[in-house]
């Protein structure tokens, strides 16, 4: 991430500073709600190695997500974006059923035509 100042006009410089906060976890999901790629770190933060997550399905870490389509045309569920939005807390299973809460925002991206679905997880 290039943390050189950027310029609005009539602002002052912005600068940016990686996030500090270690409770962070990032997900990316398929259409078919199976966990395509996570972070080491958000993996740990719920109990579980990073290889023993991608090829799960979502709804085994957040429940919540088992009854709900997760992208529609391509673009991240306008349920899940107002859940998001308003600060709603999921329940999240970790390894050997270790529970918490956390907020979720959810995000949409395309590689190579494929439509995924990029959760940011800040843990309570």
């Amino acid at each position: 991430m290039n943390s050189a100042p950027m310029e609005a006009s009539n602002t002052a410089p912005i600068e940016f500073k990686p996030i500090a906060n270690e409770a962070f976890a990032v997900m990316i999901v398929s259409e078919q709600g199976l966990i395509y790629d996570c972070s080491e770190k958000g993996a740990s933060l719920l109990g579980w190695m990073q290889h023993d997550l991608i090829g799960r399905s979502v709804a085994e870490v957040i429940p919540k997500l088992a009854s709900i389509t997760l992208l529609k045309q391509g673009r991240a569920n306008a349920y899940l974006r107002f859940l998001s939005r308003i600060g709603h807390h999921f329940e999240l299973i970790g390894k050997n059923d270790m529970r918490t809460t956390g907020e979720i925002f959810f995000s949409d991206v395309q590689q190579e035509g494929v439509h995924y679905l990029l959760l940011t997880i800040q843990l309570n």
